[in-house]
């Protein structure tokens, strides 16, 4: 997604960056809207869905539209996600619903309908999921107090003239957004199935027996932590002036029975290159969840001479 989104400033006269960016689309297309948004939120600084699928693991009949939409593009049943009861893990790995906690700090826009009749039509049953999606997805962003725009639009249809009006409706919220850009956080909590992820100019390489979720929590100067499941790499966004040199403290968790509480290194580091911190430590074993590693770093004068 960022190479595509590379591509694209390459080849329009677009504001290149997170504060220029804006991501929307209409029912499966909403889906990968948020989506999309939710892997990638240092991409975007507005998400819209219209009518969007932005949950496809707690509604049923949403398995069989998807299987019927990769036969329609002379596929199979199975090709976009596989199983979901064989691989779930696949499914959530990329579900809005999910993927929730992610969309912090960015503007969200959802607009939805009932799928009941109006002006005499049939129930519009396509609809009638999406709302109950729809619903699913606004509970979650509330419970995890995420701030977004909320249209229940009542009855209505799975339509492109309803999507045009929730597009004419959004335009003015998107602008005003790109016009007072949400900045990216120094905190944030960031969750991912991938092996390997970048955040905000963190990067996250995990070696694990299993495909699980693993979590990033960035408590801003203060330190971070990773919870899941193996070893991970940890690489910092840039800190420190290349070739300049700081005493640093590190009081990291291990992965077994430890005596004496934690354990406490201390030494000096000399940046190099990009002038990241790298960390590397186990997760756990058998599978059990838990922390990875919980730094804390503190600034400190260099000997003397040192830039």
């Amino acid at each position: 997604m960022a190479r595509r989104s590379r591509g694209i400033d390459a080849s329009y006269r677009t504001i290149p960056g997170r504060a220029g960016r804006a991501i929307a689309g209409t029912s499966t297309r909403g889906f990968c809207a948020m989506s999309y948004a939710a892997r990638h939120p240092y991409l975007f600084a507005w998400a819209g869905s219209f009518s969007g699928a932005v949950d496809i693991v707690h509604n049923g009949p949403v398995a069989a539209v998807i299987g019927a939409e990769a036969i329609a593009d002379g596929g199979g049943r199975q090709d976009v996600f596989g199983s979901r009861r064989a691989n779930l893990i696949t499914w959530r790995a990329a579900n809005p619903y999910d993927l929730a906690g992610n969309l912090r700090g960015l503007a969200l826009y959802l607009a939805t309908r009932s799928g009941q009749p109006e002006r005499g039509r049939r129930v519009d049953f396509v609809e009638e999921q999406i709302y109950e999606m729809n619903l699913a997805f606004r509970r979650r962003l509330l419970e995890l107090d995420i701030d977004h725009v909320w249209h229940d639009r009542g009855p209505g249809r799975h339509t492109w003239p309803h999507w045009q009006a929730d597009l004419r409706d959004s335009l003015p919220l998107m602008l005003a957004t790109f016009a007072c850009p949400p900045a990216a956080p120094s905190a944030f909590s960031y969750t991912s199935a991938a092996q390997a992820y970048e955040v905000y100019g963190w990067r996250v390489t995990l070696r694990r027996p299993v495909t699980d979720f693993s979590t990033l929590d960035v408590i801003g100067p203060g330190g971070f932590a990773v919870t899941g499941v193996g070893a991970a790499g940890i690489v910092t966004p840039p800190a420190f002036r290349p070739g300049s040199c700081h005493r640093v403290r590190i009081q990291a968790g291990e992965s077994g029975p430890r005596r004496g509480g934690r354990r406490r290194r201390s030494g000096r580091a000399a940046p190099e290159g990009a002038a990241r911190r790298r960390r590397r430590s186990p997760v756990g074993r058998d599978h059990r969840r838990r922390v990875i590693s919980r730094s804390w770093w503190r600034r400190r004068p260099g000997p003397a001479g040192a830039r």
